[in-house]
């Protein structure tokens, strides 16, 4: 539903899909993830750990099994926040550059 507009604030296709699904599922393991958002089992593990490293998504241990569960999407406006900091920051030495 809202693919495109995530994959335009950076992330990718099967971030998206992944992350989409667990705003929508909660809490939930590779399995469910797998079956929703229709990315190959495969794959996921490498989107998770890409999700985890850029604060979206939480990781916890329910009945023995890892479970993921989105964080709150605001979280997504600082990631942007963060990259217009950093590009602030060199701003200027790339007018001098120019």
């Amino acid at each position: 539903m809202y693919e495109s507009t995530l994959q335009e604030l950076g992330l990718s296709s099967n971030e998206s899909k992944i992350y989409e699904c667990l705003l929508s599922l909660g809490s939930c393991s590779i399995e469910q993830i797998a079956i929703k958002s229709k990315v190959h089992r495969r794959n996921i593990y490498d989107v998770l750990a890409k999700l985890l490293e850029k604060g979206l998504i939480s990781e916890s241990f329910i009945h023995n099994r890892k479970e993921y569960k989105a964080i709150n999407p605001t979280r997504l406006l600082d990631l942007i926040q963060e990259k217009e900091r950093r590009l602030t920051l060199i701003l200027p030495d790339l007018y001098q550059n120019n």
